[in-house]
């Protein structure tokens, strides 16, 4: 710039500024007897949805109305029928429920009725990806807190060695046992949260 000249204020360059991020506010870890409450009710809500499908289809078997949680007078194939049908309820209760009923975003019966909801670590809704892997360890890893897991075993016990089945129940024990401890823990996250990133907060 030559001597005697005059900058104009508009031309000046301002440095660039990020924009700032916003962070959800942290909500409180939800309190342990509302926990155990939610899990008592859901346990025994999919334990129901799920022996709801194996009543219907040894009843339709049969011919006749027959109460039961029970594959072992099933066939092979419709016990692997039921099995399948009976854990995707057990899924539909825990996914499906959280995401798609009015007034229950990220709750289950038992989580709403405990006044509590599954939300990502930073706050925001639980994604449908992250409830999957919720029930799929539920199914899957900590085996012990649901009837489908049961079931499961019940039936891979026709196909492989009971041997290798007990090992897999032990497995599951451990986990569960594991996640109980974690949720012990001040941040109470349960081996479920820690590995899909989720946690279980109070509702406001």
């Amino acid at each position: 710039m030559k001597k005697g000249q005059t900058t104009n204020p508009a031309c000046i360059e301002k440095p660039e500024t990020k924009p700032k991020r916003i962070r959800q506010k942290a909500t409180p870890a939800a309190s342990l007897p509302r926990r155990f409450l939610a899990a008592a009710v859901d346990w025994y809500g999919s334990a129901l949805c799920g022996n709801l499908i194996i009543t219907l289809v040894v009843s339709l078997t049969q011919g006749q109305l027959i109460v039961t949680s029970s594959i072992t007078d099933l066939s092979s194939g419709l016990a692997m029928t039921a099995v399948c049908l009976s854990s995707c309820a057990v899924l539909a209760y825990f996914i499906m429920i959280p995401m798609l009923v009015p007034g229950f975003q990220g709750q289950t019966p038992g989580k709403h009725l405990a006044q509590i909801r599954i939300t990502h670590r930073e706050g925001k809704p639980a994604s449908p990806a992250q409830l999957g892997g919720r029930a799929l360890c539920f199914l899957f890893l900590e085996q012990t807190f649901n009837n489908a897991a049961f079931l499961v075993r019940t039936l891979l016990t026709r196909f492989v060695n009971p041997g290798l089945i007990q090992g897999v129940y032990v497995f599951g024990l451990a986990a569960s046992l594991v996640s109980v401890l974690l949720l012990l823990k001040t941040k109470r996250f349960m081996l479920h949260d820690k590995l899909t990133g989720t946690q279980v907060a109070a509702v406001e």
